[in-house]
């Protein structure tokens, strides 16, 4: 049984992929003020893949660039579950790769305000969607 596995499902969780740490559990924090639970934060690209495979999350926040690689391949994984994500990231939309094959995601710039962070969960996440 893989890490995820044995994770309780919950439709009310987030997954953070986030290789600061500072950055992942600010994140964290915010969710879980919000009353979100959270997978991660998945530091590396390895990681992340793996949490975008088999974690039970109702969506995700990617940051693109993780230790050991991009959140590409973890991108297309959440993307192929139906899952929603959004890149929160200090790259700029035309800067990253990564980014531009998914241009019609959500893209928000580092740093997040727990407003914002609130407004990105409401997209991914709207009020009364099927859990």
């Amino acid at each position: 049984m893989t890490k995820a596995q044995s994770f309780k499902p919950s439709l009310d969780h987030i997954l953070i992929c986030e290789d600061d740490p500072v950055q992942g559990k600010l994140l964290e924090e915010l969710l879980r003020a919000k009353g979100y639970g959270c997978v991660g934060p998945c530091m590396t690209a390895s990681d992340a893949v793996s949490a975008a495979r088999d974690a039970p999350v109702r969506a995700a926040l990617l940051d693109v660039a993780l230790d050991g690689g991009s959140s590409k391949e973890a991108a297309s994984i959440l993307k192929e579950r139906g899952i929603p994500f959004a890149f929160i990231t200090a790259y700029g939309p035309g800067t990253a790769s990564t980014m531009a094959a998914y241009s019609d995601e959500l893209i928000v710039p580092k740093p997040v305000s727990p407003d914002v962070l609130g407004d990105i969960i409401d997209t991914l996440i709207p009020a009364g969607s099927a859990e």
